[in-house]
């Protein structure tokens, strides 16, 4: 903060975060304004992975200061979504192609792709099985472990991206 200002720190923390003119802008759906308070607590979540806002809306003795939850992993360290995977993240949405292009060299565990992923095992395995249905990844029990990997389908999409093709 002391190098780059509020607005740097603000705006790193999520790209629906942005810091202009002296307010804080959340891109969340919803519209207000909060007046009348000069505070905000700030408060890392481990368990999200989008910004809340939290207002106390009911008169109380004692005002509470708003407060903006924040996922705890900063955005930027979070695995960059491959360039081949870019223009399938619109079709099949960014973490299940960031699930399918991390498949692209090995088979991997939904352990392991949770770890590289900083997801739940629950919600790996929820987007594999959708991808899994759709016939983009293959599932292979190995001892007690399954494994996923890329379909032929899979390597065809991405490819397209790769080559810059949309057909």
């Amino acid at each position: 903060m002391a190098r780059n200002g509020l607005a740097e720190v603000l705006s790193g923390l999520h790209p629906t975060i942005t810091w202009d003119n002296g307010c804080l802008d959340l891109m969340i759906g919803l519209q207000g304004r909060v007046s009348g308070s000069t505070s905000l607590v700030l408060s890392p979540s481990p368990f999200g992975h989008r910004p809340r806002f939290v207002i106390d809306s009911m008169p109380a003795p004692v005002h509470r200061q708003p407060m903006l939850t924040y996922p705890a992993l900063a955005w930027s360290d979070r695995p960059a979504l491959p360039s081949d995977a870019r223009a399938n993240h619109e079709l099949i949405g960014a973490t299940r192609a960031r699930l399918l292009a991390d498949l692209h060299d090995s088979p991997r565990t939904t352990g392991e792709l949770g770890e590289r992923h900083r997801l739940s095992i629950g919600t790996v395995s929820y987007h594999l099985g959708i991808l899994h249905r759709a016939g983009l990844l293959t599932r292979t029990r190995v001892g007690r472990s399954v494994r996923y990997e890329q379909t032929p389908h899979a390597a065809v999409l991405l490819d397209v991206d790769r080559r810059g093709s949309s057909n």
